[in-house]
This record gives C-alpha cells, sequence and structure tokens, in this order.
C-alpha cells in the first residue's frame, strides 16, 4: 500500500466513520501521520502501528572508502537506518489492494475467485500445461490468478525446469495457429501460371515499343566553369573598376590595396579550402559592400579609406575562400601595376599601371 492508497482510502464513503473528506484535507492528515513517525525516529523512539514497527537500527559494519559502481565511495557512511518489521496477520487483509491493481478491482476479484475454485491438484495441471505451451511464470500466474512465486513453487514440486527462454510473455503474445490457404488443382495452377505469362508478355511488349519509339528528351547545356586564371582576370578588373569608381574615397590606391593586405593577414587562417562562389565579381562586390559607406564619407577620408581597405579585403575573402594563395597572390598582382612602391612589400613594385 502506497501514500496515495492511504489518501483514497481516508476518501472512501464505505468506511464505517465516514467524515466526507476532501483529496486536501486526507492527505494533509496522512502527511501529518508520516511526519509524526519522522520525528520520533528522529528522538530515537520505536513506533508501533497494526501493520509493524518501525525502529533506528546502528550498521554493525564500519564506514569503508573502497571501488563501488564505477568510482571511489564511502559505504556504510551513515550509521543508522530504519527498520521495519511487518505484522503478517495485518498485512494479508491489504494482498491485492495496491495502486496498480485498484484500477483492475473487477478483473482482480475475478482471477481470486478462479484460483479460490481451483485445486492444487488442477492447479499444478494447468502450470504443467502453460510450461509445456512455453509461456512464462508470470503470464501463467496471471492467467491463473495466482502469484508468481506460487507458479514457481509448483514448477519445482512437479520437477519442470526452466531453462529454455519463455515464447510467450505477459507483453508478448502467445503464437496463434493460421490455417493455411486451400490447395489448389492442377487445372487452376496452370491457368494461373498461363495467365500471368500472358501480363508478363504485355507488360514486356509496351516496354519494348516505349523503348523504340522514345523522343530523345531536349538537354540543357551544363553551364561552363571558368578556368582560375579567367576569374582572376575577371577580378582584377572589377576590382579596377572599382579603385576607378571611388576615386574620391581615398588618398592613394596603394594605401587601400596595402591595407586591404594588412586585414587579410591578421585575419586567422582556414585550413580547409571552400569550393569557389557561383556569383560574379560584381556580385560579390555589391553583396560585400559595408552599410556604413555613406555615412563615413561625411567624416573625412581617412574613414572612407580604412572602410574601402575592409571592403576590399572583405571581397577578396569571399572570392576565394579558404585559399590564402590565390586572395594574396591577386593583391601582389594588383600591386605590382601601380607606380608607387611600398617600403614594406619591394617586390610588388613594376611597371607603371592604369592608376
Amino acid at each position: 500500500m502506497t501514500r496515495a492508497d492511504l489518501i483514497r482510502q481516508l476518501m472512501s464513503t464505505e468506511l464505517e466513520d465516514h467524515r466526507n473528506l476532501t483529496r486536501k484535507q486526507a492527505r494533509t492528515a496522512v502527511n501529518e501521520v508520516f511526519g509524526a513517525i519522522a520525528e520520533a525516529l528522529t528522538d530515537g523512539k520505536v513506533v508501533r502501528l497494526p501493520i509493524g514497527n518501525f525502529a533506528v537500527r546502528e550498521h554493525r559494519i564500519q564506514p569503508r572508502r573502497r571501488w563501488f559502481l564505477g568510482r571511489v565511495r564511502v559505504t556504510y557512511r551513515k550509521r543508522n537506518y530504519v527498520e521495519f518489521q511487518p505484522n503478517e496477520e495485518a498485512l494479508e487483509s491489504f494482498d491485492g489492494e495496491s495502486s496498480r491493481t485498484r484500477g483492475a478491482r473487477g478483473a482482480t476479484k475475478q482471477k481470486k475467485e478462479r484460483a479460490q475454485n481451483l485445486t492444487v491438484s488442477e492447479r499444478r495441471k494447468l502450470v504443467r500445461a502453460g510450461a509445456k505451451a512455453g509461456k512464462s511464470q508470470r503470464l501463467i500466474a496471471q492467467e491463473l490468478g495466482v502469484s508468481a512465486p506460487t507458479v514457481a513453487r509448483d514448477m519445482g514440486t512437479l520437477g519442470i525446469k526452466t531453462r529454455k527462454k519463455p515464447t510467450a510473455t505477459r507483453k508478448k503474445k502467445a503464437a496463434t495457429w493460421k490455417p493455411k490457404s486451400p490447395r489448389i488443382s492442377a487445372k487452376q495452377s496452370a491457368e494461373n501460371r498461363q495467365r500471368k505469362t500472358v501480363q508478363i508478355s504485355a507488360s514486356l511488349t509496351k516496354k519494348l515499343v516505349k523503348q523504340k519509339f522514345r523522343v530523345p528528351e531536349r538537354t540543357r547545356p551544363k553551364p561552363r566553369t571558368p578556368t582560375p586564371e579567367e576569374r582572376r582576370q575577371e577580378m582584377v578588373k572589377a576590382v579596377q573598376s572599382w579603385l576607378r569608381e571611388h576615386k574620391s574615397d581615398y588618398l592613394a590606391p596603394e594605401r587601400v590595396v596595402d591595407k586591404g593586405r594588412k586585414i587579410l593577414s591578421s585575419r586567422p587562417k582556414s585550413m580547409v579550402k571552400k569550393p569557389p562562389p557561383t556569383l560574379s565579381a560584381t556580385e560579390l562586390r555589391d553583396q560585400t559592400r559595408p552599410a556604413q559607406m555613406n555615412t563615413l564619407r561625411e567624416r573625412g577620408r581617412f574613414w572612407t579609406e580604412e572602410a574601402c581597405a575592409k571592403w576590399l579585403a572583405h571581397w577578396v575573402s569571399e572570392w576565394a575562400p579558404g585559399d590564402d594563395g590565390l586572395q594574396f597572390g591577386l593583391l601582389t598582382l594588383l600591386r605590382r601595376g601601380m607606380a608607387k612602391p611600398n617600403r614594406h612589400y619591394p617586390e610588388f613594385h613594376g611597371a607603371p599601371g592604369p592608376f
């Protein structure tokens, strides 16, 4: 019996001194009783109830540190424990009245009546038949309305050894016999075979006709993927035209390229090369344009030059994601076409370019 069973018993109208308690009142009463038991046990007293006695006992084994359940634990740390000595005569009246069986009280009564009507010899015959059918002990006990230990005791008396795994349990029902389909005569089987052959030949004829007179579908030509050299030339032209358009936003194009290279070198390098984007260089330029570009023009060329350098670095990183050699090679190619040399990168200086 659980705490919920006690609350349900106090609310029951079948009691002699029924007081019409609500669930909240019954729960409060049960909690008060358990609280009083806990207080008495804390004080070291023995609690005597009709169902049994509760007492506090002390462990005989001293606490010790040992490897237990996968790690080092201290067992028997708490010196005291609560011991319950049940009253067998009082507990027999509560047999079968737990919270699990209250939902099916009618079925429980029928099983009890069935178990009372059976004699010991009849019950053992049914146990033998159930074990022969491959049923588990719990399933046999559920069908006969007795407990599983009773079935185990009867099987031990009959000398039945349960070594094999049962084929039917409470969750897995026993396999039922299904009648086979009636036999077909030789004439009917020949007719069915002929009908099936005709169907197969008709389907093959249709398939062959479709293959012979099949109209070729129009296939779209696959788009040609540009080579790395073509992509580099396209990007160089796009960057040169972009620098001409934004000539009023910086002092010198060399400074924009150098600052963009510095920003790219300060970023963390990626070890994985990603596939090239499907967008063109101009589309990537419009996509990576900073949002604060128009507002920075009011503050001066220094701010717009920094924004252009960040724009160029972001644009080049999106054009060749994860390929640092391609990114810095493009900036090197751009820098070599500029007239003014860079003291930090003297190898960039070359013939005068369009700038």
